[in-house]
């Protein structure tokens, strides 16, 4: 695939993003886009291993960056088969005005906070997230810990064990 474009729009999420895509079997598959995210302007950027003459299931290595003044994302990791978006691994860094821009992009329940700056090791697995290490801090509050967010009958069950060196209740 070469000289094509993409175009996304997530109303739901507020974003919408357009670029140029390829998938070549040296480079495998990149994706640079333009756009918004919460009415504020957005670049993306995506690179993924090759799509074609692989196994499938195999691992999916992948690299994802979402720069916007509402977010700031940053993913590296491995999905469980081709472009897998619902079974994947990844170290995650994110920062943005509050937890719930964050929220916008991962659909976990979360809420409104001070602004974020965190760093986790993720796992995505159907609908559910699971946060395996979390650090970073929200506001003046410094914190670490873990979660399970499930998805169950249309509601969102958080099951979290989280430490704060400080906190700050105005923060959450």
């Amino acid at each position: 695939v070469a000289h094509s474009r993409f175009s996304y729009v997530d109303h739901k999420r507020g974003l919408s993003l357009a670029g140029p895509i390829s998938v070549n079997s040296r480079n495998g598959l990149r994706a640079e886009g333009r756009g918004t995210f919460l009415k504020s302007s957005a670049v993306m950027a995506f690179t993924g291993g090759p799509i074609t003459g692989i196994d499938p299931e195999a691992g999916y290595p992948f690299q994802l960056s979402l720069q916007s003044p509402a977010l700031e994302l940053k993913a590296k990791g491995e999905m469980q088969g081709v472009l897998n978006t619902d079974r994947f691994v990844a170290t995650l860094s994110a920062r943005a005005p509050t937890l719930k821009n964050l929220d916008r992009i991962v659909e976990a329940g979360l809420f409104g906070t001070q602004k974020i700056d965190l760093q986790a090791d993720i796992r995505h697995q159907g609908k559910d997230w699971y946060i395996e290490k979390l650090n970073g801090s929200i506001g003046r509050s410094s914190l670490t810990g873990k979660a399970d967010v499930l998805k169950r009958d249309g509601r969102t069950k958080i099951d979290a064990s989280i430490k704060f060196a400080t906190l700050d209740f105005d923060d959450l």
